[in-house]
């Protein structure tokens, strides 16, 4: 029977050591949809320990950067032949080679020379970066570097949009005003006829987000934007889930998924962050009987507010008609002023 120095371990994930078992390995199924493998490979006994199921199974952690909080990712064990499709979840362990009783105090259970550690892996349909390769790729893309940013939606993130449109009538509403540079054609908003409002729904789910024994959950950055625009875009075009330029987002209540456990033990879950889309802006109407002039071309899409006069620029600041700053107290002249979404993907 053979003892672990015949296992000719060429591998090294972490600090765990295995050797693909032939001929049971692989088993592999590849789709441009959702591919999937199972992979068999002796390792060490001792590898069923806590450190073991971190290298294989991988996890995530609050880490801090001078200030900033950020999530730190150690993913899961990749497959060899598939660096950027295939990642393990979840590991079985069968012993091989007997050898004795545990040497582990008070176990009492059975020790091997090795284990027959048959791991599935699948395609998360999401980027998988170490923080390292993170860094790496805001650098490329000219962002900065201090610390591996989230809340680009690079990684562990996925987006889905759903388009609707609705007709829509807006009866008098004397709160607020058509922004125009004319003070005299900043008058109530209202519509009388029905037009129709392209608009859609936008879901963002962030991957393992650590509870424990640090919670990477931002309540606090969730209530900050509720019912708020961007102040900046939403991701970034290498994303897939973004860029959503500023003011065109309506931020929702997000929905928390239920905890998990990660390969260092602790526990995580998967949030799903929730936005309405108006292409047009968050703060913008259609204006059915728009004249000509004072900033309005005829009928279409214009911003409004409660002083006729205050605008989400194109970078998420307020400005007046003249494109003049406008203190933060300006926001309060908005049905949805803008907010930090940013945050939000970011620990407390």
């Amino acid at each position: 029977m053979p003892s672990m120095a015949d296992y000719d371990y060429d591998h090294t994930t972490g600090e765990t050591s295995w050797v693909e078992c032939c001929p049971e390995s692989p088993d592999e199924y590849i789709s441009r949809e959702q591919s999937r493998a199972t992979l068999k490979v002796f390792t060490p006994w001792d590898t069923r320990t806590p450190q073991g199921y971190k290298d294989f199974l991988g996890y995530t952690s609050v880490a801090v950067a001078g200030t900033q909080k950020y999530l730190s990712r150690v993913p899961p064990l990749n497959h060899p032949r598939y660096p950027r499709r295939l990642w393990a979840t979840d590991v079985n362990f069968k012993g091989v080679t007997p050898r004795g009783q545990d040497t582990i105090a008070g176990s009492q259970m059975a020790e091997f020379d090795a284990a027959l550690a048959t791991i599935s892996m699948q395609d998360p349909l999401y980027n998988v970066y170490t923080d390292a390769q993170m860094l790496a790729v805001q650098a490329l893309l000219g962002l900065q570097t201090a610390y591996p940013d989230d809340s680009l939606l690079l990684r562990y993130a996925r987006g889905k949009v759903e388009p609707r449109c609705k007709l829509q009538t807006v009866p008098a509403f004397r709160v607020v005003k058509w922004n125009s540079a004319t003070a005299a054609q900043r008058l109530p908003m209202t519509n009388a006829a029905a037009v129709p409002l392209p608009e859609g729904s936008l879901e963002i789910t962030l991957y393992q987000v650590p509870l424990t024994p640090v919670s990477g959950l931002n309540i606090a950055g969730f209530q900050a934007v509720v019912n708020k625009t961007n102040n900046a875009a939403l991701g970034i075009a290498n994303s897939g889930a973004g860029p959503w330029p500023p003011g065109t987002l309506l931020a929702g209540m997000p929905r928390i998924g239920a905890a998990y456990r990660m390969g260092d033990d602790n526990f995580a879950c998967d949030v799903t962050f929730t936005y309405f889309i108006y292409p047009f802006g968050a703060n913008s109407f259609y204006y059915f009987s728009a004249p000509n002039g004072g900033g309005f071309s005829g009928p279409g899409f214009y911003a409004t507010s409660a002083d006729g006069n205050t605008y989400v620029s194109s970078t998420g600041t307020l400005v007046d008609s003249a494109n003049n700053p406008l203190p933060a107290t300006a926001a309060g002249n908005l049905l949805f002023p803008p907010a930090n979404f940013q945050a939000a993907f970011l620990p407390p």
